[in-house]
């Protein structure tokens, strides 16, 4: 069943592509900390969205998502716990990798039930 996520794929895709790309240039220019775990989960937000623009392929599109949004939730949440460790919870780093949580775990959603949706030919 089709959803309203689903029928913002593409919006969804440039907005989060739009995300990835501003952070990596604030990283470049040294706006923000250098932070490897971060570098990552910006990086798989970024492929999951150019995959969300790209046109629909029933196999490789789920298997691509689910490697590098499983990869990119695990480096968030390790990066989450490390900083929670070493200092307080609610510091920066900590808010920002929740965000990178919430936005590769709705990327993921989205683009794993749209291709399903169009690979049984149930969406209209």
């Amino acid at each position: 069943m089709p959803t309203q996520l689903h029928k913002h794929l593409r919006l969804i895709g440039w907005i989060t592509l739009a995300i990835a790309v501003v952070t990596w240039g604030m990283d470049w220019f040294g706006v923000l900390e250098e932070c490897i775990y971060c570098r990552v989960v910006r990086t798989c937000i970024g492929v999951i969205a150019i995959l969300m623009l790209l046109p629909n392929c029933r196999y490789f599109t789920p298997i691509l998502t689910l490697t590098f949004g499983s990869m990119g939730a695990y480096v968030a949440a390790e990066g989450m716990f490390i900083n929670i460790q070493r200092a307080t919870c609610f510091n920066t780093f900590t808010v920002l990798a929740a965000i990178g949580l919430v936005i590769l775990v709705v990327q993921v959603y989205t683009l794993c039930t749209y291709t399903c949706c169009h690979a049984k030919g149930t969406n209209q």
